[in-house]
């Protein structure tokens, strides 16, 4: 005898009925899609341009401790041209002989890749740099680079007796551009007669001349007394910048930098600043092409990142980078207006001092 399940009266038997997406879902789905793209990806843009900006300041951060180890080394004063670069600019007599033959070609790491060279000094040695002055070149611009920084130079300029190795540098490796720079108003004598001036660190023999590198008056003076020395950079250091971002040099269509061993007043080291309206690595007059802000202030905002005098690092807008000389000169200094940008002309007044 058979006995039926206790619930078989009460089952349903259902039959599913399988439908494709019609038209108009598939579009709502690509559409909803879409949207969400739209919403993350500047979402994810944002997190890696913060994520490059904190990887820059950690570089900033590690090149201010190569210069306050330098600075402790050397009776507090910082690399730059007048200190562990001032050697190279000295011609001695009966014989001649210029000590920047030291520097090209194959040296030692630590030796300045040009006399306005402040990282490989304060950076450098046979560990971490290449004894060759090319390939050190490339590893300052390449390896010791700001995350943010990701054009690469076209071209070479200026001549060397070892300008063939930077070719050969160029074509294997490449240049990326410059990504840090040093205000000049830290690092040069004042523009008033230096004769007789010593030249710290540098060890100048009798029969000899020292071509020492002196600044301009405009748009800011230094004071006549001041030297390189962590001591005469200003009463709140805090406010001083030792690095920043910076990029030279953009001519409107060409990206280079300078390979001499002794090159002119900045370099690929050095800058004016930013308030000098007229400056290649900061400048931005709107009916020039050399808008050099573009690749210097390369942070959200149109910001740098910037390592003071008292070791901390902190980031510039462009706006206050513009109209703020403090950052830029020691205290003491004059503001005199000449080349400087309207927007530090709103905030000074000719002839005050800056603090």
């Amino acid at each position: 005898m058979r006995h039926a399940p206790r619930n078989a009266g009460n089952v349903r038997v259902t039959t599913a009925v399988s439908r494709a997406f019609t038209l108009i879902e598939l579009l709502v789905v690509i559409a909803i899609i879409a949207l969400l793209i739209g919403i993350l990806l500047p979402a994810l843009g944002t997190a890696r341009e913060t994520a490059r900006s904190i990887v820059c300041s950690s570089m900033c951060r590690n090149l201010a401790q190569g210069q306050s180890f330098y600075m402790g080394d050397n009776d507090d004063y910082y690399a730059g041209p007048n200190t562990s670069g001032a050697r190279y600019r000295v011609i001695t007599f009966n014989p001649v002989k210029k000590y920047v033959d030291e520097i090209l070609g194959d040296s030692d790491g630590s030796k300045p890749t040009s006399s306005h060279d402040w990282i490989s000094p304060s950076m450098g040695s046979g560990d971490i740099f290449s004894a060759n002055r090319a390939y050190r070149t490339s590893q300052i611009f390449n390896d010791f680079a700001c995350a943010s920084a990701k054009i690469d130079n076209d071209q070479l300029y200026g001549d060397a007796p070892d300008k063939n190795d930077f070719r050969h540098v160029m074509d294997d490796r490449g240049y990326k551009q410059v990504s840090y720079l040093a205000p000049s108003g830290f690092h040069y004598y004042p523009g008033q007669d230096i004769t007789g001036r010593p030249a710290p660190l540098v060890p100048v023999p009798g029969n000899s001349s020292t071509r020492f590198i002196t600044g301009y008056s405009d748009p800011v003076s230094v004071p006549a007394s001041f030297q390189p020395r962590i001591s005469q950079v200003g009463i709140q250091p805090s406010d001083k910048v030792m690095l920043c971002d910076g990029t030279r040099f953009w001519s409107g269509s060409v990206l280079d930098f300078d390979l001499s061993a002794t090159p002119g007043i900045y370099g690929s080291f050095l800058s004016s600043g930013p308030i000098f309206a007229q400056s290649t690595a900061y400048g931005k007059a709107p009916d020039d092409a050399r808008n050099g802000y573009l690749f210097s202030m390369r942070h959200q905002g149109v910001s740098m990142n910037a390592a003071f005098f008292d070791a901390h690092v902190g980031n510039i807008k462009g706006t206050e980078a513009w109209s703020e000389p403090k950052y830029w000169y020691p205290s003491g200094s004059k503001f005199t207006g000449g080349s400087a940008t309207p927007e530090s002309k709103d905030r000074y007044s000719n002839g005050e001092k800056i603090y």
